[in-house]
């Protein structure tokens, strides 16, 4: 078998790459499979509770947030907990998006102003 090339800077930029990866606008298992990519390829055999304070440092601070107040064992339950809750996160942000203000009427009490044309785009229609 034929040894290929590997240029000098190409683990010290794994390395950097993974110091760095972080969720940004990533669903949870995007990043948790980029972060379990990068480590394959940068060879890194750490401890399990290692990669699980990796993996928490990566996530967005509002995931991170309710994460840590839930008991998790092990990184495949991090995982999962991580990933119900950006689902969830994601639901109630289209949720809120329904029902966005509310308004003053006449007699100074508050009404709530629902947007129904979401609804209405996808209403089939007869």
């Amino acid at each position: 078998m034929k040894k290929r090339y590997i240029p000098k800077h190409y683990h010290r930029e794994l390395f950097n790459h993974l110091q760095m990866i972080t969720q940004s606008n990533k669903s949870v298992d995007e990043y948790h499979k980029e972060l379990e990519i990068v480590m394959i390829r940068a060879n890194v055999n750490e401890d399990e509770e290692t990669t699980m304070s990796r993996f928490l440092n990566g996530l967005n601070r509002d995931i991170v947030n309710v994460v840590e107040l839930q008991s998790y064992i092990d990184l495949e339950e991090l995982v999962h907990l991580a990933i119900k809750v950006d689902v969830e996160r994601i639901h109630s942000r289209k949720h809120e998006s329904l029902c966005s203000s509310c308004a003053l009427k006449k007699d100074k009490t508050w009404r709530m102003c629902v947007d129904c044309r979401a609804i209405n785009n996808i209403t089939v229609k007869y």
